[in-house]
């Protein structure tokens, strides 16, 4: 009880709060930059740059007019940049949190402290609000836990971002997150976080997946309101999420979003071509053209890339299991961690909203870019009655669509690299057929409509 006891002390809760700007409203800015080599992060926003466990219940941010924060390394948004779950290591020493971990129920329930929450939670922008940095979200910008929740609103307003204007990213962009992600869960090397270096600690299947619960981000009623927005990330690396841009999310991996619309992302003027089957169309690609959303590698109207990446390190959080594994049981925990998308659509101004995805990789190593009018990159995971409403333009580099730009089955080889989940399996063959299975992407009742007047997808 005392792991309780202190974790209580570690959490963090803010109720009935407001910060308020002037009619012509208030800017937010990180001034810090990296140096050479720097790994520091420097983070704005308009309510709490950095939340680590914090319960957050009625408050909201108005007449906010910007956000900006370095474009390497700097993380925006107009709420809440970075949100994450602390770790049992900040909630006591390594002998007493061993010996309440024994105690499995000390575990979860002091879970429950240290998972941040957002509820009823808002942020608005003056006319041509925006938010500027490396990681750019207009609530958000990296959240790699948490919950989101705007249900009491009522069911004509459940939405977190009102009025914004433009998202300008480098890295990751979108409406609501940069990217939203189970962050903690991303270091296989390092199974689960929450654990921290202890060793010795052997927990059953069911309560690791309440573990694994803690580091996924829960996005509910939360979505994204606006005359016309427009969201950019051009930046590329040699990470191959990096350039993801989309109407909500820019990067989504491990996410549970749900109840979250985008309306509505600004109509653009696109120079088409004279002759539309031309192979070649200048025009897309110059300042003759703008868009709503633009990403270096992938853009897509509400997600620009979802994939099942934080999947692979359930295998390292597997070894602090004390005996052997179903079949069943690492599919349950491989299931939290596969990103899904419900009831949660997008919608353009009038004239329609255009997507553009292309880049030029370094040293000569081709283009890239891929745009769909929902979602630039599927690779794994689930969408339900989910629509992209009135697209006129989807253009990307490498592949597009109306719905999705490119589709695969999740990167299973990220999981089986960490051999440590499969020495606990008790049937491995039966197992990776049905690992297999459930990293298939799908797309269930949902829908792409373009303008009345028809939209080009090339």
């Amino acid at each position: 009880n005392k792991l309780l006891a202190i974790g209580q002390y570690v959490q963090v809760n803010i109720t009935n709060s407001s910060v308020n700007g002037i009619k012509d409203g208030f800017t937010v800015t990180a001034t810090g930059a990296r140096d050479e080599n720097s790994v520091l992060d420097y983070s704005a926003a308009g309510f709490i740059a950095r939340s680590n466990s914090t319960k957050i219940e009625n408050a909201k941010v108005t007449n906010l007019k910007s956000v900006t924060a370095a474009d390497n390394g700097g993380y925006a948004a107009g709420f809440v940049a970075i949100s994450k779950t602390g770790g049992l290591a900040d909630v006591g020493d390594e002998a007493e949190v061993k010996k309440q971990l024994l105690q499995v129920n000390g575990l979860v329930t002091a879970i429950a402290y240290l998972i941040p929450s957002y509820t009823n939670c808002t942020v608005s922008y003056v006319t041509n609000g925006s938010v500027t940095g490396d990681v750019a979200g207009g609530f958000t910008a990296d959240f790699q836990s948490g919950t989101v929740n705007n249900q009491a609103r009522g069911e004509s307003d459940y939405y977190a971002v009102y009025n914004l204007g433009a998202v300008n990213g480098q890295s990751y962009a979108g409406g609501f997150a940069g990217r939203a992600y189970s962050g903690a869960l991303a270091d296989a090397s390092k199974g689960i976080s929450i654990l921290g270096d202890l060793t010795g600690v052997n927990i059953n299947l069911s309560d690791l997946l309440n573990v694994i619960n803690a580091y996924v981000p829960y996005i509910q009623y939360a979505g994204v309101k606006s005359d016309g927005f427009t969201v950019t990330a051009k930046k590329l690396t040699e990470d191959t999420t990096v350039g993801s841009a989309g109407g909500f999310v820019g990067y989504a991996s491990g996410a549970q979003i749900s109840y979250s619309d985008v309306t509505k992302l600004k109509h653009t003027i696109v120079k088409a071509p004279d002759n539309l089957e031309d192979t070649s169309a200048p025009t897309y690609f110059n300042n003759e053209s703008a868009y709503a959303v633009t990403g270096g590698r992938y853009a897509g109207g509400y997600v620009g890339d979802m994939d099942i990446g934080s999947a692979a390190s359930v295998g390292g959080g597997l070894k602090v299991l004390g005996s052997a594994v179903s079949v069943t049981g690492i599919l349950d925990a491989l299931s939290v961690v596969v990103t899904t998308i419900e009831h949660s659509d997008v919608t353009g101004g009038t004239g329609g909203y255009a997507i553009l995805a292309t880049g030029d990789l370094d040293k000569g190593k081709g283009k890239v870019g891929m745009a769909g009018g929902y979602a630039g990159g599927m690779y794994g995971g689930h969408i339900q009655d989910s629509q992209a409403v009135n697209f006129s333009y989807i253009i990307g580099e490498i592949a597009a669509g109306g719905y999705v730009g490119e589709m695969q089955p999740g990167d299973v080889a990220k999981l089986l690299k960490n051999a440590s989940i499969l020495d606990k399996l008790v049937n491995v063959d039966t197992a990776l057929a049905s690992v297999l299975q459930s990293f298939v992407p799908s797309i269930r009742n949902s829908s792409t409509n373009c303008v009345p007047c028809g939209g080009a997808v090339r």
